[in-house]
């Protein structure tokens, strides 16, 4: 493979004149769209920014092609002043397809020859019509040493891997020999074929891990020479600093058999016309994460038309979309855009995966407490280009997440200050320097919640289901007494000891109980001990016939069934009182706000007076008719007032997480999290506040109305 590619005399790529766009053999993303170019040359924009790098730095890319990427990127940094700070160097193999490049980029420089910088060596230095110098190197250990933004578009698809198979007697490489039956037949050609090694090759002993490639795949495919130029790569980074964006046709280890090759945008054998065709094989970014680690940070593999979708290609084609002339330059953005992110093209079969220093680590640790995501800006939406071609970024433009970073570089890139649009914005939390972590940690903590609800309710409603069956099926007794008794009898009766009385139990039982006379008490209460008397004696000759019917699993299943209910009821309260431990113990501010309290913010308080206890009730609706008497003036400086505490709660939050980070106990913080969204009566902090200090807040408000009315009542001095 490396020699059908690569090959001086007959190498695919050093003697091909045309390989990419329409009239090539494939098409690539730059090929398809300016804005592939423009978002990446953003995402090197954001790194900048994020680990605050003022200084000079190199951007490279390896296997440039036909440099229309480096164009596209180069075009857009420029807007953000960078070009006296940055210098470009492409790792380039081929002289044929450096030639283009030169001519693309450095259209009107000559050759400066063979120039030394530092310990490096380049084979070619231009300059671009803004003055950006531009090398090609042979070889990534020829870069030059300093602070990198290293970009690989198409590059490792292209590296050489190798092959097992899963075979009766183990894993087995496949090699290419010669064919000598079909080569007898095509006149003494040579033509080759793939075969299966007899017992196991020097490469598979040195590379081959039958844990990472498992039991269920049947084919595996590795490639050491990508993790020799990624390892080269990571040095590079860790010791500078910088960071490195691959994206590529690839897999996080679930395919297996992927070589292929491309001949006239059509897919041939890779074995046919050898040095003709383009010869590629889907990344396995499994394997790579796996030889990486203990090296650098890695995040992804996420899908392409995610990556661009989350930085903010959809506003960007709708700033040209503002731009076009005619209606042809419409359907071609628009067309070339979905090309890029639709799931059923480009969108989902290239994947995009990044590599940091070492030292982000602890950046990765704190996206996944977070869970890696920022606000939800607008409804989730298909992603559907508005045909007035207005740019309306709270409404069509931001689909899904995005970094708020990230964005800000976009309207950058794009000239926008609305302050309308910076003003919501800026209220926006943000959390993700890293745009494909960002889409990777939000995905895995959804599905991951999903999955464990999933779970939980299919288990419960399965334990249900059975119980029913089974009390129907061998007539379990029922208990002939109200739902109201049943319900607060799960609830006081275990607690009989300690003298509850019946109208403490539920408060919806309280209701109708409080309307009995004391004689009608006295007599419910002695038909609910005879109904239990009976029940009793029935649950007992019900469990003497399944006995005598030998049905002892079916007596026991029932009676676990039952338990596993009840269980399940009382499961919140040791919940609840986990959390209780938890924040106490680790000072957490977190409060518990009151689900009346937030409703009444919406004046819908007086809905609310059924579902609480007598006690709170009476303080709502006192608190209901100080509201209702309140002025519009008035409640706009409560309101005020309440916001005001709940950003400094918020704050106080922040400044928790942030320290309990420090201290390295993100698990208890994710403990919590987990615990609050389980429970369901907490919610995180918000504009919301607990009863207690809205209390405190009309208090002090009325204090103030009654100070002001006494000074206007007092008698002038005579």
């Amino acid at each position: 493979m490396h020699r059908a590619l690569t090959c001086p005399v007959y190498g695919y790529y050093t003697t091909r004149s045309c390989i990419f766009g329409k009239d090539g053999d494939f098409l690539t993303s730059p090929e398809v769209s300016q804005m592939f170019g423009e978002i990446l040359a953003l995402w090197c924009v954001q790194m900048l920014d994020e680990v605050c790098h003022e200084g000079p730095f190199n951007l490279v890319e390896l296997g440039p092609g036909s440099g229309k990427l480096m164009q596209d990127m180069l075009r857009t940094m420029a807007k953000f002043k960078l070009c006296n700070k940055m210098s470009v160097h492409l790792v380039e193999i081929s002289e044929q397809l450096a030639r283009q490049q030169e001519q693309l980029l450095c259209p009107q420089w000559t050759n400066a020859g063979i120039d030394s910088i530092g310990e490096t060596v380049c084979y070619k230095k231009r300059y671009t019509p803004s003055g950006i110098p531009v090398h090609w190197h042979k070889d990534v250990e020829d870069l030059p040493r300093g602070f990198s933004l290293v970009i690989a578009q198409e590059f490792f698809d292209a590296m050489p891997i190798h092959k097992f198979q899963h075979t009766a007697r183990g894993w087995r490489e496949i090699l290419v020999d010669v064919d000598e039956d079909a080569s007898i037949c095509c006149g003494g050609d040579d033509r080759l074929k793939f075969f299966l090694a007899s017992s196991k090759t020097v490469t598979q002993k040195a590379f081959f891990d039958e844990k990472l490639a498992g039991d269920k795949s049947t084919a595996w495919e590795i490639s050491p020479a990508s993790v020799v130029v990624l390892r080269s790569i990571s040095k590079l980074i860790t010791e500078f600093g910088g960071a490195m964006l691959i994206v590529d046709y690839g897999h996080d280890g679930e395919k297996g058999d992927t070589l292929r090759a491309f001949a006239n945008h059509q897919i041939v054998d890779p074995l046919q016309n050898p040095g003709m065709v383009d010869m590629t094989a889907d990344v396995n970014f499994c394997y790579l994460k796996k030889q990486l680690e203990n090296l650098v940070v890695c995040f992804g593999p996420v899908t392409q038309g995610e990556f661009l979708l989350r930085m903010g290609v959809g506003f960007r084609l709708q700033q040209l979309l503002g731009s076009v002339e005619n209606e042809s330059q419409r359907d071609y953005l628009i067309s070339s855009c979905d090309y890029l992110v639709n799931s059923e093209k480009m969108g989902s079969h290239f994947k995009v995966f990044s590599i940091f220093p070492n030292i982000f680590e602890k950046a990765k640790m704190a996206l996944k407490v977070t869970g890696g995501i920022v606000s939800q800006l607008a409804k989730v939406k298909v992603f559907v280009i508005s045909r007035t071609a207005e740019i309306d970024i709270l409404n069509t433009s931001l689909t899904r997440f995005t970094t708020f970073a990230a964005f800000c570089r976009m309207l950058t890139f794009c000239s926008v200050a609305e302050p309308k649009l910076h003003n919501f914005l800026s209220k926006t939390t943000i959390v993700s320097p890293f745009a494909v972590y960002s889409v990777e940690a939000a995905e895995n903590t959804d599905s991951s919640n999903e999955r464990k609800e999933d779970e939980e309710r299919k288990k419960i409603a399965s334990v249900k289901r059975r119980l029913t069956q089974l009390m129907k099926k061998y007539e379990y007794p029922s208990l002939p007494v109200s739902t109201a008794y049943q319900h607060y009898t799960k609830e006081c009766f275990e607690k009989a000891g300690k003298g509850l009385k019946v109208h403490q139990a539920m408060p919806e039982f309280a209701k109708s109980w409080k309307r009995l006379s004391h004689a009608e008490k006295k007599e419910y209460e002695s038909k609910v001990l005879q109904a239990i008397g009976e029940f009793s004696d029935s649950l007992k000759r019900w469990e003497t016939s399944l006995k005598q019917r030998k049905l002892g699993g079916v007596l026991k299943a029932i009676t676990l069934g039952i338990r596993f209910d009840d269980t399940k009821r009382l499961t919140r309260r040791l919940l609840k009182k986990e959390l209780d431990h938890l924040k106490e113990r680790y000072d957490c501010p977190l409060l518990k706000f009151s689900k009346p309290y937030r409703l009444f913010m919406h004046e819908k308080l007086k809905a609310m007076y059924k579902d609480v206890g007598d006690s709170q009730q009476h303080r709502l609706r006192s608190v209901s008719d100080q509201w209702n008497a309140m002025t519009a003036e008035e409640r706009r400086v409560f309101k005020r007032r309440a916001d005001q505490i709940a950003e400094a709660e918020n704050e106080r939050l922040d400044q928790w997480r942030q320290d309990m980070f420090n201290r390295g106990l993100s698990n208890v913080v994710d403990k919590i999290d987990w615990l609050q969204t389980h429970i369901g009566t907490l919610r995180p902090a918000g504009r919301t506040l607990s009863l207690a200090k809205f209390t405190s807040i009309l208090d002090d408000l009325s204090k103030k109305k009654s100070k002001s009315k006494s000074r206007t009542e007092a008698p002038s001095p005579a």
